[in-house]
């Protein structure tokens, strides 16, 4: 691989890393990709809610 691949490589591999580590990331995912899952969880908030909001796993949702 030429080195300016290696580079744009990593790169790009940083930031997708970086990304998918804020909650946010899968969150906006969940809703625009699977909407159908977000109604589900949202339903099935309201019979057994979380303890605390850290408690969403967006990502496990996605």
């Amino acid at each position: 691989m030429p080195a300016r691949d290696s580079r744009a490589f990593l790169t790009a591999s940083s930031t997708a890393y970086f990304a998918t580590l804020h909650p946010g990331f899968w969150k906006a995912l969940c809703t625009s990709w699977v909407p159908w899952a977000w109604e589900f969880w949202e339903d099935m908030y309201h019979h057994h809610p979380p303890t605390t909001a850290s408690d969403m796993n967006y990502k496990k949702l996605f």
